[in-house]
Formats: C-alpha cells, structure tokens, sequence
C-alpha cells in the first residue's frame, strides 16, 4: 500500500495511450495514419501493432485490427447498420485484411488509402498494461488495475490474499439487464 498519490502519473500514461492509439481522438497517431496523413509512428503504437500482427498470424486471421470497415457496416462501430449485399461484402473485404498494411521505417504503408485501423480490440489491455508497468517502476508490489474490463493484478490484495476477480452478473443474454 502506498500513501503516495499517482492520479497525474495514471492519467499522463493513459493520456500517452489515448494520444497514440484512440480513433476517438482526431489528433491521435491512429487517427491521422487513418486519413492517410504522413505520420511517424511512437513506440506505443509500435508496440501494439506488432503485437496485433504476431495475434493475427497466430489465429490465422481471425483477430484483424483492419476489420472497421466491415464492423461500422454491419452497424457494430461507429456508424449504424445496413443490409448488405454479397457485392458490397465483397467491395468492402478488397480493403480490409492485415496483410494490405506494413509497418515500415516507422511509418503505416496501405496498399490501399480506404484500410483503416481500429486497435480497440487491444488499446484497453495495453493501456492497463501501461499502468501495471508504471507501478513496478514506482516499487508498487500490490496492486490491481480495472479500465473497461481489463484487469491486471499483482501481488496480494489490501487483506493479505491472493486477489479475487468476479464477475458482478453473469447472465447468458448480456441484453437482459
């Protein structure tokens, strides 16, 4: 347990996560590589897609962080959802895919300007992370780290036990409030 209060040191490293990789910050690294202006790439954003790369090769695909096209189509994004043909399916997939993006010299190179990236899928994880790694620099051997539902635990708890994670209200239909 510490005295010391982190609050401006919590927020300045999940300010640097929401500067490189938020697509809901217009000024982020993520944003701007997005609307294909030339950008050099920090090492966070670095970190997160090589190691969104290594996951997308080990699933074979399955994890993409070039699926938003295809998610704010089928209204699970930003935008709402439509009935899409199999034309406009297959219009829409011509620009998603890992393998139509590279990381290279620092900098994103599309093969084609509409791929766009979304890192949602592992931008909380890491910025949990973040915090977790700034703790062990601080010498903080106990901890337990919450934001949206990623959860990074360390050491014992504040009664001197291994930490105990629950899930408030588990229910099948995550609809059913």
């Amino acid at each position: 347990q510490s005295d010391t209060d982190y609050q401006k040191e919590i927020e300045a490293e999940l300010q640097k996560v929401d500067n490189s990789l938020s697509p809901f910050n217009k000024t982020s690294i993520i944003s701007r590589v997005n609307r294909n202006e030339k950008v050099k790439v920090d090492e966070m954003f670095t970190e997160v897609f090589q190691l969104a790369e290594k996951i997308s090769g080990e699933t074979n695909g399955a994890f993409d962080i070039t699926v938003a096209p295809m998610v704010n189509a089928w209204g699970f994004g930003f935008k709402n959802g439509q009935d899409l043909t199999p034309a406009q399916i297959d219009s829409i997939l011509s620009f998603v895919g890992f393998e139509k993006v590279a990381l290279e010299n620092g900098k994103i190179v599309k093969q084609d300007p509409r791929v766009i990236l979304d890192c949602s899928a592992i931008a909380k994880g890491y910025g949990s992370d973040a915090v977790a790694r700034l703790f062990d620099r601080k010498g903080i051997r106990n901890y337990m780290i919450e934001i949206g539902g990623e959860i990074v635990v360390k050491g014992l708890s504040p009664k001197e036990q291994k930490w105990k994670v629950g899930i408030n209200k588990p229910i099948d239909d995550s609809l059913n409030v």
